[in-house]
């Protein structure tokens, strides 16, 4: 049941932010007669304020057992770049749960809640929405946003050269490394749902292909075996032959010499 668990993790979490991630995007500022304006937060997220909503509510526990699945991945094994792994998953699930909830939960419960209002008390509405995404502690920008994403960049590709060091094989390697550089510069769509793909082809050959990844276990168990039949079968490597020694090697070409006479 527990490798079922940590299995359903793995594969499970990418798979799920994957397709949540497809409906992560924003609408052009079109208003009521069809005329582009300008690119405010509340007219670029008032078309999908719904959706918006829905996206990041699913988001925000999606992302933390993504980071718990990169954190599995190397939760037994060994080394700076394994610790480096775990620790920046940490640092990445709380960054960037706090990111999502500012700039996608509150942002698009300000906006959906602005929809109706009367245009006197919407443009301040507009300006305090503004102003939240662009802060720079919090916004879209920001100290929390940039380590979020720095700390999932740092994890993932300190998880693939763990994984490397152990004896992964490259293409999975691959694969994760380039997660960690697209999914940490968006995770909106396009680049969002691409960088989850890429992570999950990573972890299904990983987890599936045992024989061309790692398997710590079994590579242990493997290694004992080979010991134990060797004391069962009591084998011993062969004594060298001593050399002859040097005072009996000249009488022996002496003795060829006369043979030729």
């Amino acid at each position: 049941m527990n490798r079922f668990l940590v299995r359903l993790v793995i594969l499970g979490a990418p798979l799920a932010l994957g397709l949540v991630e497809v409906w992560h995007f924003e609408s052009l500022p079109f208003d009521s007669e069809g005329e582009l304006g300008p690119f405010t937060r509340f007219r670029t997220l008032a078309p999908v304020a719904d959706q918006w909503l829905i996206v990041h509510l699913l988001q925000a526990p999606l992302l933390a057992l993504v980071g718990l699945a990169v954190y599995l991945m190397v939760r037994e094994l060994g080394g700076a770049a394994a610790a480096v792994a775990r620790f920046s998953m940490v640092v990445f699930v709380v960054f960037y749960t706090v990111f999502d909830a500012v700039d996608g939960i509150a942002v698009g419960v300000l906006v959906r809640n602005a929809i109706d209002l009367q245009a006197a008390r919407l443009a301040a509405v507009e300006e305090a929405i503004d102003m939240l995404w662009n802060n720079p502690i919090v916004g879209n920008f920001s100290v929390v946003s940039v380590t979020g994403a720095a700390a999932w960049a740092v994890g993932v590709i300190a998880a693939a050269i763990a994984l490397r060091m152990a004896g992964a094989p490259r293409p999975p390697v691959a694969l994760m490394i380039l997660s960690a550089l697209i999914f940490g510069m968006s995770h909106a769509s396009p680049m969002g749902p691409i960088g989850m793909a890429c992570l999950l082809a990573a972890f299904v050959w990983l987890v599936f292909f045992p024989s061309a990844s790692i398997s710590l276990e079994a590579e242990a168990e493997t290694a004992a075996v080979q010991r134990g039949a060797g004391v069962e079968t009591g084998s011993e490597p062969a004594p060298e032959q001593p050399a002859a020694p040097a005072r009996d090697r000249p009488a022996a070409r002496h003795r060829r010499k006369r043979r030729r006479r």
